[in-house]
């Protein structure tokens, strides 16, 4: 423990001595966690590894946090002595300071979190204890600040009736120095360069609803924190000094868009956050910047019994309340604190439901599209086709993955100076180059979702021609989709099992390092009844980043990454013969797997990188709006 004497105020130090002596001597340590404290701990997660706990007191929050069994470091900080002779156990680190005597730069290092429970309200000069959380906080990190809330409807009920806070102090009248609201907070931390990102707490609701169950107290609560929290806990972020781009989607993320991951994880002039309606797969996208709108429904996910009916019930209150966009107030008002500078959707449909928030900020808006959104419109058709036009004469840039999907757009409608090529890039630090060498047993690779427009089947063909010359060649299909079951019997019929290996979905990290053990990579694609086509697949950009020898059909954007014979090679669409052909030359030509793997290789670094191609998005974010 390192005590600093001239940052500390004597007379607090006296005081705080006497209150940890006054709540030992009578027993007064939480046996419990505190509500406070519960509520931390989840917003913290397993995410947060360095964290600074200001005012630890008896290290509660320390403690809980070493259960968890995460590699962290945690400092603790406390003007009593004699708490921090109890917290010393839990904490890589403590200090004896008073917060509020602190100059900004005392500790030599940045915190991805920042905890103040119940402190707030018993320091001399709360500013400087914003103000020192602020300068000591990464800047994708939380700052994590209870308070008792004066604004609860108990003390107003008691102040009509001439009565403040009818309330015992925990040791003496001088425990609370100030009172505060969720709305005087909220000012204080906006002055000092902070934003709410989230309100939770202890909620008790007046008789008789407080004997009703805590989640029920808690959802009510949380709708009106100011007049039913008892301890209000704000989530808080730093206002970024970069420009704030604001990303928009309905899903945050599907496992098949590590792509759009890495747009997100390659910023660098600009400060990215995410808002979306539903969040999933967060344990394999990491993800500090999101800011999911609340629906009736949330964490009800996989009940049944009674429980059940109560869901499909808030479901059904949920679509009716859609109808007020209540979710465009929610974005906005997130949006308004970040100073967001610039708004960036992901996909069409979403790009339409967004386009009146880029009108209520008065801020630019980029749509991308990806593929199936620009061949395949919602139902009903025709009004989807006036929404997209709706959408191209208000979009300041729409983004494709290819210039044949921008033929494509142009022929909905979009005017042609609006659309930019430009796909999201790899990120190369995470795909392993390989040369693919010679080999008897040649080793054949599918990944993708087992759906129609991935013309799996006529791969399937194709590989049982190539094995009446190559015996010991053989083909695995990587991924899950409705077309599996059909495929699977396509692939019984031809007395091709064991010769076709089936493997399920698999994470992108699991995907990159498995795809180490294979030579050839198809993809196969088909352009579906409609003119439905795909982009360009970024499973196939992977595998050339990955040195493998790519075969794939004359579809979407392909012929825009492939150089026929230079770097992989082409074939026309769903003409088996052919395929089975380019497949069979290669593995009679296996010294040609070098060469093709290493322009491969050099392509993807050259044209789709994905740094450079964010780079080359921040240059537009910035010609729109200004920002040099």
């Amino acid at each position: 423990m390192q005590r600093k004497p001239h940052i500390i105020t004597d007379f607090f130090v006296d005081y705080y001595q006497r209150y940890w002596r006054h709540r030992l001597s009578y027993g007064k340590i939480y046996a419990d966690l505190p509500t406070r404290v519960k509520v931390a701990l989840a917003y913290l997660g397993r995410e947060f590894t360095t964290i600074l706990d200001i005012g630890c007191g008896d290290g509660v929050l320390g403690k809980a946090l070493l259960r968890q069994q995460v590699q962290r470091r945690v400092v603790g900080l406390d003007i009593s002595e004699t708490a921090l002779k109890l917290a010393r156990p839990y904490y890589n680190r403590i200090f004896q300071a008073d917060i509020s005597r602190l100059e900004i730069g005392w500790l030599p290092e940045k915190f991805e979190a920042i905890t103040a429970l119940e402190v707030i309200e018993h320091v001399i000069d709360p500013e400087r204890l914003v103000r020192f959380a602020r300068e000591h906080l990464t800047d994708d990190g939380r700052f994590i600040v209870s308070f008792p809330n004066t604004a609860w409807w108990k003390y107003r009920w008691d102040l009509m009736r001439g009565k403040f806070i009818d309330e015992s102090p925990a040791f003496s009248d001088f425990d609370h120095i100030h009172f505060y609201t969720l709305d005087s907070l909220e000012k204080l931390l906006t002055k000092n360069g902070f934003f709410i990102e989230t309100v939770d707490g202890d909620f008790v609701l007046p008789q008789p609803f407080s004997r009703l169950p805590k989640s029920f107290q808690n959802f009510i609560g949380r709708k009106r924190p100011s007049v039913f929290g008892y301890q209000v806990v704000a989530v808080c972020r730093k206002v970024s000094k970069k420009p704030v781009v604001v990303h928009g989607m309905l899903d945050f993320l599907n496992p098949s868009e590590p792509w759009l991951y890495g747009q997100l994880t390659s910023h660098r002039q600009w400060q990215p956050m995410v808002i979306c309606r539903n969040e999933r797969n967060l344990e394999q996208f990491p993800y500090r910047g999101l800011f999911k709108f609340p629906l009736l429904t949330d964490g009800m996910a996989g009940v049944r019994g009674g429980k059940l009916l109560f869901r499909k019930t808030l479901a059904g209150l949920q679509r009716l309340a859609d109808w007020g966009r209540p979710d465009l107030r929610f974005y906005e008002n997130i949006c308004r604190k970040a100073g967001a500078r610039m708004i960036h959707v992901h996909y069409g449909a979403a790009g339409y439901r967004l386009l009146p928030l880029a009108g209520r900020l008065r801020v630019p808006l980029i749509v991308s599209f990806y593929g199936t959104d620009a061949y395949r419109l919602p139902w009903p058709q025709w009004l989807w086709q006036r929404r997209y036009r709706q959408l191209f004469r208000q979009a300041s840039r729409i983004i494709v993955k290819s210039k044949l999907m921008r033929k494509r757009l142009i022929r909905l409608g979009c005017p042609g100076r609006k659309i930019l090529p430009l796909d999201a890039g790899l990120i190369l630090t995470r795909i392993i180059f390989k040369q693919r060498l010679p080999t008897k047993r040649p080793r054949l690779l599918i990944a993708c979702r087992l759906v129609p427009i991935k013309g799996v089947d006529f791969a399937i063909k194709a590989f049982s021609s190539v094995l009446t010359q190559f015996s010991l060649a053989r083909l695995t299909i990587i991924g899950s989709g409705p077309e599996e079951g059909r495929l699977r019997r396509l692939v019984n019929d031809l007395s091709l099992v064991g010769k076709v290996i089936f493997k399920p979905f698999m994470p992108h990290v699991q995907l990159l390092a498995e795809v180490d053990k294979y030579d050839i990579f198809i993809q196969p694609s088909v352009t579906l009844a409609g003119g439905v086509e795909e982009g360009l697949p970024n499973s196939l950009l992977e595998r050339m980043a990955a040195g493998m020898v790519v075969v794939a059909t004359r579809h979407g954007g392909m012929s825009e990454a492939i150089e026929d014979g230079a770097n992989g090679f082409l074939v026309k669409e769903a003409d088996e013969e052919e395929l089975a052909k380019r497949l069979v030359y290669l593995l009679n030509h296996q010294e040609d797997w070098v060469r093709l793997g290493k322009a491969a290789r050099l392509t993807i670094e050259k044209n789709y990188e994905a740094f450079e191609q964010t780079r080359f998005r921040e240059q537009l974010y910035s010609s729109l709006t200004k920002v040099s």
